[in-house]
C-alpha cells in the first residue's frame, strides 16, 4: 500500500489532499498589507496634524481678545468685534451711536490703535494659514492695508509715537510647539520700533524684561509697561534705564493726557489709577474683571472693558469718573458679539 507523506489526507479515499498553503500565506499577505497600509494613512494623518500644529495659533474663547482705542478728539471708538475672520474692525460713533466696519476680511484683527491725526490706525492681524500675527496699517478713508512686518515671530499692540513717525509695538518669538489652548506662542517678548512705514526696525526692550502690555507718554519720552507682574518705565532713547513702579500684580497700563496720572488693571481685575511714578494708587471699580482700560481726551473719565456672560466669555463697555464714581455702561457684549446689529440699548 502506498504510504502518504501526508499525515492530514483522507484514508478513506487513499488520495492526499494537501493543507491549503497557499491560502495562508494569501491570507497573511492580505492581512499584512492591511497593516501596511492603516500605518502609512497614520503616518499621513500624523504629518497632516503637525502641519497644522505647527501653524496653528490658539486663540482665547468668547470675545477674549477685543480691545479697542479712542480717536485722539474723543468722538469714536475703533474696535474688534466677530467678523469674517474672527474678528474684523470697527468704529462706533459715540455721539451717534451708529457702527461701521472699517473693512471685511478673512484676517483675524485685533489690538486696533489710532494715528495722532486719526486718520489711520495700526493693529495686528493673522492671515488663514499662517501661526503668527503682523503688524499692519490701515487709512480711515477706504485705502488698502499694508502689512508691516512679516516674520516667522508674534506681532502685537502697535503703537504710534506722538508725532505719528514711528510704531511701537510686542514681538514675540517663542512658540511652544502643539494646538492646544495652553501652547502657542508665549504672552510676552521684547518691544520694537520702526518707522510708520515699516523700515528702520529696532529693539528698544530685549525680551529678557518680559513685555507684555505697554504705552507710551504724550511727550514720547517715557514707556510705561509691565515686566513679568511688575509695572515699570522706561525711556523710549534708552537714556532712563527701566525701573520698577513697586505696583506688582499689574498689567494694561496707560498713561493719562497730561501724562501725571496712570490707569491699570491688577489684582482681582480691578480698576486702579496711580501717579505717574507709582504712588497714591486707588482702586476705582472691582465689580468683574477689567481689561483695556484708557483715558479720555481731556482725562476726566476712564473707559474700560469689563467682563460678562456664562464662564467671562463676553465683555461690556464702561466708563467712570476720574475719582471713580459714576459707573455706566455704553454697550453690552453684542457691540462686540454682533457689531453691526448693535443698538444702543445696552447703554445705561
Amino acid at each position: 500500500m502506498h504510504a502518504s507523506p501526508w499525515p492530514w489526507d483522507f484514508p478513506s479515499t487513499g488520495t492526499p489532499m494537501r493543507q491549503p498553503v497557499n491560502g495562508f500565506w494569501t491570507a497573511c499577505a492580505g492581512i499584512s498589507a492591511i497593516i501596511l497600509s492603516t500605518f502609512v494613512l497614520g503616518i499621513f494623518l500624523l504629518v497632516l496634524w503637525i502641519r497644522q500644529s505647527i501653524n496653528e495659533h490658539p486663540r482665547p474663547p468668547g470675545l477674549g481678545d477685543v480691545s479697542f482705542d479712542l480717536l485722539p478728539r474723543g468722538d469714536r471708538i475703533v474696535f474688534n468685534g466677530v467678523g469674517q475672520g474672527g474678528f474684523d474692525l470697527f468704529l462706533l460713533d459715540l455721539r451717534t451711536r451708529q457702527v461701521t466696519r472699517i473693512a471685511e476680511t478673512p484676517d483675524y484683527e485685533i489690538t486696533p490703535r489710532f494715528s495722532p491725526d486719526g486718520k489711520s490706525i495700526a493693529y495686528a492681524a493673522g492671515t488663514p494659514g499662517d501661526r503668527a500675527d503682523h503688524i499692519f496699517t490701515r487709512p480711515l478713508d477706504g485705502g488698502p492695508a499694508k502689512q508691516l512686518t512679516d516674520e516667522d515671530a508674534n506681532d502685537s499692540n502697535p503703537v504710534f509715537t506722538p508725532d505719528g513717525q514711528q510704531l511701537l509695538f510686542l514681538r514675540v518669538t517663542e512658540y511652544a510647539w502643539g494646538g492646544k489652548a495652553e501652547n502657542g506662542w508665549s504672552g510676552w517678548g521684547a518691544l520694537m520700533a520702526m518707522r510708520a512705514d515699516g523700515t528702520r526696525l529696532r529693539e528698544v526692550l530685549d525680551a529678557g524684561l518680559a513685555v507684555s502690555d505697554f504705552d507710551l507718554a504724550l511727550d514720547g519720552k517715557s514707556i510705561l509697561f509691565r515686566s513679568f507682574s511688575h509695572l515699570c518705565v522706561s525711556g523710549l532713547d534708552g537714556a532712563e534705564e527701566p525701573h520698577s513702579l513697586e505696583l506688582t500684580h499689574s498689567w494694561a497700563p496707560r498713561y493719562a493726557p497730561d501724562d501725571r496720572s496712570i490707569v491699570y488693571c491688577a489684582e482681582e481685575a480691578a480698576l486702579c489709577r496711580a501717579k505717574s511714578d507709582g504712588s497714591k494708587s486707588k482702586r476705582l471699580y472691582s465689580e468683574g474683571s477689567c481689561s483695556s482700560p484708557l483715558f479720555t481726551p481731556d482725562g476726566k473719565r476712564i473707559y474700560f472693558l469689563t467682563t460678562t456672560g456664562a464662564g467671562g466669555n463676553g465683555v461690556s463697555l464702561q466708563i467712570v469718573d476720574f475719582d471713580g464714581s459714576n459707573v455706566r455702561r455704553i454697550a453690552d457684549e453684542s457691540l462686540f458679539d454682533d457689531p453691526l446689529n448693535w443698538t444702543p440699548r445696552g447703554a445705561r
